[in-house]
């Protein structure tokens, strides 16, 4: 089992990495000036789910799977897929 502790650094690392959602979501948190705090909430998850989510590959924007590949992630962790999709599309 994975400790809250490992999965947040495997976030971090991860936050460097474009194609994950970590990546994605951290660019989008800068733009908008949330934390990330500030960011599980707006998806309406905690930190840890929010921190599971962010190690998922993230889906194409440009793929016509894009909006039920956001779909399925948001069904899975939790996550409002609305907010997900607008965070991830950019």
């Amino acid at each position: 089992m994975t400790s809250d502790r490992e999965l947040r650094q495997a976030e971090r690392v991860a936050e460097r990495d474009a194609g994950t959602v970590a990546g994605a979501l951290a660019s989008y948190r800068e733009r908008v000036g949330f934390d990330h705090a500030g960011m599980a909430a707006w998806l309406g998850i905690n930190a840890t789910r929010l921190a599971a989510l962010d190690l998922c590959a993230r889906p194409e924007p440009a793929s016509p799977a894009f909006i039920g590949a956001v779909a399925e992630l948001a069904r899975r962790y939790g996550a409002d897929p609305g907010r997900l999709v607008e965070a991830l599309e950019t």
